[in-house]
């Protein structure tokens, strides 16, 4: 049996070797669990350039604080970041202050941009380091203005929630430029959202389509699509990609991410020609988070983490045990959330004495 990678074709074992040592050339990892981590939050921590994970830590506070809690208070997402380290574990520490009410919804490549959400009033922000601007209130504000990503200049992609007279969601795709909203394009659609801008300042996201012929009317359905200055260029084949699919994440040369649910769920890689890579199409349960530059694409397939090179699925615990990572051993590795260029990971994981309801995050630091 033989596969193709990018033109050159060679024997499967050899193919997977050579493919996976030429984009995951790394030595080895650390390994440094993440403390403070709370799941339940809107937006999973991120790594930038540096190795720097940003994200949210768990903060208590008590009903009179922020509305919604219980009688008690409850805990809260607060902005904060865990150091570039080779320690076994680290600490968060907190972005804006302790008491700042700032949680992150998004953040930059490069670590220098975040979108923000207020837990207090649910106005949106974004900041550069720890200068905080929020946005005019008739720039983007509860109810239903909704922060998903931003890019390394600040742009910031996502929707405006809202329901028309019949009670049907009328999503409308935004983008945020030099903090000023601009609704794109629906083409037809209904409704729309915009899920990840790159740093070139293309747009990728869904459209909620009418039902096609012969379905169900009831039956609108979302289809991956991509704006490019403005316009929509690209919307997904149905009768390639199935389902209910989304972009997820998109790199600077025009890679996307696609996930999509009909049945199970599935993804796919989609180059900017159009050109469409089932990821681990014999499993009836794949999700992908996260591509990089290099189009080394993470997630989970089958319960298990791994990640995919030129379409082809990894084992993580077999790629790590392969760099001699033995620390992670014992671990059920259970998705890659996220990579950066360097080849750096987080990881979500659950040791052998955890309850089947825990979850734990770590960072595997790649090594030269």
């Amino acid at each position: 049996m033989t596969i193709r990678f990018k033109g050159a074709q060679c024997a499967w074992a050899l193919a997977l070797a050579l493919c996976v040592s030429q984009t995951m050339a790394q030595s080895s990892y650390t390994v440094s669990t993440l403390d403070g981590v709370h799941l339940t939050f809107a937006a999973d921590e991120r790594l930038d350039e540096a190795d720097r994970v940003l994200g949210n830590r768990s903060r208590f506070v008590f009903q009179s604080s922020i509305g919604g809690l219980g009688p008690f208070g409850g805990y809260v997402p607060r902005s904060a970041y865990w150091a570039a380290s080779t320690s076994t574990t680290v600490s968060p520490t907190s972005l804006f202050g302790s008491a700042a009410e700032w949680s992150t919804r998004a953040v930059s490549d490069n670590g220098r941009w975040q979108a923000l959400a207020s837990t207090a009033t649910d106005r949106l922000a974004r900041s550069q380091g720890t200068s905080v601007t929020r946005l005019d209130a008739a720039q983007g504000t509860t109810p239903g203005h909704v922060v998903t990503d931003i890019n390394n200049i600040g742009d910031m992609a996502g929707f405006n929630s809202s329901r028309n007279g019949d009670g049907v969601s009328v999503d409308q795709p935004l983008v945020w430029r030099n903090g000023l909203r601009q609704s794109l394009p629906l083409n037809g659609a209904v409704g729309g959202r915009a899920q990840t801008v790159n740093n070139l300042g293309d747009v990728a996201g869904a459209l909620w389509f009418p039902p096609l012929p012969g379905t169900n009317a009831a039956d609108f359905v979302w289809r991956a699509a991509r704006w490019q200055q403005g316009a929509v260029t690209w919307v997904a084949d149905p009768a390639v990609v199935a389902g209910a699919s989304v972009v997820t994440a998109m790199n600077d040369r025009g890679d996307m991410l696609v996930s999509s649910r009909n049945g199970g769920y599935s993804a796919f890689v989609v180059s900017a020609s159009g050109q469409v890579t089932a990821l681990s199409p014999q499993r009836s349960m794949v999700l992908a988070y996260d591509i990089n530059a290099s189009g080394v694409a993470v997630g989970e397939a089958g319960g298990r983490a791994v990640f995919w090179v030129n379409g082809v699925e990894v084992d993580l615990a077999a790629h790590l045990a392969a760099k001699g990572v033995t620390r992670v051993g014992n671990w059920q590795l259970l998705a890659v959330l996220d990579i950066n260029d360097k080849g750096s990971m987080i990881v979500r994981y659950r040791l052998p004495s955890d309850a089947a309801s825990t979850f734990r995050k770590a960072r595997l630091t790649a090594l030269p």
